[in-house]
């Protein structure tokens, strides 16, 4: 019997999705995932995480590809086309039925207690991890960790809030790293004479160093978690895991957003004044919306602390109501955007912030999410330690304004980088 490839598997995948019946025999699918291609896949997803995966340039040259932390179920997604649950439904596990220690004896191992389960995720995850494609481990149990990862990772993932707040992720190699700063000096454009020489403005380039520092929280894997609880049972669970890396996550992007990363307030966010004290008022929040995107930064979300929050959108103007017949529509990047999103965060006491997300922050990424064990003499437990390294850095410094109601804006304006109307006014060099 011929076996089936990877583009079958993916069309059956594929074709189970949109017409719930899958396009080949659930037995054969089994059998081209456990014969080969989970080999093919695991090698991949190892590589592709260690930097080891190359590709072909237009010329056919193989490029070598740097290091992305793929999660596992990101990576099934790619590779078969299908997710998580419907991978392992595939090779005969049910994640509403089966526990951690069934799956061990589906894949060929032994019923696996809380100690193997321990050295299963400190083997894959630990501060050493694969380190080479001859770390791969021999069997299949490796999926065992990667599922019980991609658990807390899935709810890191979406129950942080700095997804929304950065343009980018950069992977990071060693800890720190010097990146460019653009500070702006001469650069309009010169009005040329027939036959006159273009010159070079003063656009110029400096550098800053950011870092990552680690974050993370500890649990305790009992046997009868390993024993008893399904899959999606101790999913529950690590849900507060993962809730809780992404909180301490959040709370150091919002730090870069208002402080910047540098120790010197060098990429501070802007603060300007309300036009009425104390008072989040329309016309502030105008002005700032007004600014950003005649400087190219439209800001797309505000971020403000639950009660101001609620008093922003407490306004008449964005609660809706009878204003009278317009006499007609305007057109204007002057104004508040028809849309824009709102996020609830602890900030600075009397201030929000308006975020250009796609322009002012990027995720700085060091190696991926790791684990460590340590004995807690009190409860003669042994208790995990999940972790990740996170970091921030600000792109465009311009791209962010904080607005604060405990000061007006006379006398405390935009400051001269954020001065667009000066810019206009010089319009070409001579």
């Amino acid at each position: 019997m011929e076996t089936l490839s990877l583009e079958n598997v993916q069309e059956h995948f594929k074709h189970l999705k949109e017409n719930k019946v899958g396009r080949y025999e659930a037995s054969k699918v089994r059998t081209a995932l456990e014969e080969n291609l989970i080999g093919a896949f695991q090698k991949q997803l190892y590589e592709t995480r260690l930097g080891l995966g190359v590709v072909k340039n237009k010329l056919g040259k193989e490029i070598t590809v740097g290091p992305k932390d793929l999660s596992f179920h990101k990576g099934v997604e790619l590779f078969f086309g299908t997710d998580m649950k419907g991978f392992l439904s595939a090779i005969g596990i049910d994640m509403k039925r089966d526990t951690f220690s069934h799956m061990s004896e589906v894949l060929g191992g032994p019923r696996m207690n809380k100690i193997q389960m321990e050295d299963a995720l400190i083997e894959s995850f630990g501060s050493n991890g694969v380190t080479s494609t001859k770390d791969f481990p021999s069997d299949y149990r490796f999926i065992i960790p990667e599922v019980f990862a991609s658990l807390i990772r899935v709810a890191y993932e979406h129950a942080s809030m700095h997804q929304n707040w950065i343009a980018t992720t950069q992977p990071m190699s060693v800890r720190s790293l010097t990146m460019p700063r653009i500070e702006r000096g001469d650069g309009n454009v010169t009005r040329i004479a027939e036959g006159g020489n273009i010159p070079v403005g003063s656009v110029r380039f400096g550098k800053k160093d950011v870092k990552v520092f680690k974050v993370g929280t500890g649990f305790v894997i009992t046997d009868e978690l390993i024993y008893e609880s399904t899959i999606d049972m101790i999913a529950q669970f690590l849900v507060e895991v993962g809730n809780d890396m992404a909180i301490g996550a959040d709370v150091e992007a919002m730090r870069v957003l208002v402080s910047g990363e540098q120790a010197d307030g060098s990429e501070s966010a802007p603060v300007v004044g309300v036009t009425t004290a104390n008072t989040f008022d329309y016309k502030a929040m105008k002005r700032v919306f007004t600014r950003m995107t005649r400087l190219r930064r439209p800001a797309d979300r505000l971020i403000s602390n639950e009660e101001d929050g609620i008093d922003i959108t407490g306004i008449d103007k964005f609660e809706g109501g009878q204003f009278g017949t317009k006499l007609a529509d305007i057109r204007s990047i002057v104004g508040v955007p028809e849309r824009f999103e709102m996020d609830t965060h602890v900030l600075p006491d009397n201030q929000v912030l308006f975020l250009s997300s796609a322009m002012a922050m990027a995720k700085l990424q060091y190696r991926g999410m790791t684990m460590e064990r340590q004995r807690n003499p009190a409860t003669q437990e042994n208790e995990l330690y999940v972790s990740d390294h996170v970091g921030f850095a600000i792109l465009r410094r311009d791209a962010r304004v904080l607005l604060d109601k405990s000061i007006t804006y006379v006398g405390h304006e935009f400051p001269s980088y954020m001065d667009i109307d000066t810019r206009i006014a010089e319009a070409f060099n001579s």
